[in-house]
């Protein structure tokens, strides 16, 4: 097959793509941002591979763009450097960084039971209020 390695074109996947090193922070937050405060919005499909602490993850953007990424961390604040990481300044509605609680990644939460998620959140005085996860402090 001429411009095809394994069945995928030559070329459709870019340099150093599954390459780069991975920056992300987690916070929990009491309640959703406001509408207002939201800058981008996708709807992400996750796909675990059992016995791993890999995922396919499918983010389809509002703009019709779809992007699949090969990924182990759930990253909810990306950063490109180090410094860009160190310097972000935390929003006020947050109430915990979770970067490195690993009860909060991806793989954990799928697996948690509601009452161990509902632990996890009241070690970090958090109390979801009825079955709909707001949130009292």
């Amino acid at each position: 097959m001429t411009g095809k390695e394994g069945g995928v074109e030559v070329g459709a996947v870019r340099p150093g793509k599954y390459s780069r090193v991975e920056r992300e922070r987690r916070f929990l937050l009491v309640n959703p941002p406001a509408p207002s405060a939201v800058t981008v919005t996708r709807l992400i499909n996750d796909r675990y591979l059992t016995g791993t602490r890999l995922r396919v993850r499918r983010a389809d953007s509002s703009d019709g763009r779809r992007e699949l990424k090969l990924t182990q961390k759930v990253p909810e604040a990306e950063f490109t450097t180090d410094e860009e990481a160190r310097s972000f300044v935390v929003p006020a509605e947050c109430v915990a960084e979770v970067t490195d609680d690993t009860r909060f990644t991806g793989g954990r939460l799928v697996r948690a039971s509601r009452q161990e998620l509902l632990g996890w959140l009241a070690e970090y005085g958090l109390h979801p209020e009825g079955s709909y996860g707001v949130f009292e402090m």
